[in-house]
């Protein structure tokens, strides 16, 4: 849907250039587990020395 978007509004060439610049889904998916994984311990810590 992206792709269509874009491509009634910019050139071919902007088009190509703005999806090579995509991150990876595979990568994307893992970077933003990792995240949660991160908020969900810092959440958890500063629950415990509120205690």
């Amino acid at each position: 849907m992206a792709e269509y978007t874009l491509s009634r509004s910019l050139s071919p060439t902007m088009v190509s250039e703005y999806q090579r610049k995509l991150i990876p889904r595979d990568i994307l998916v893992k970077s933003l587990h990792d995240y949660c994984r991160y908020l969900d311990q810092a959440t958890e810590e500063n629950i415990i020395e509120n205690q």
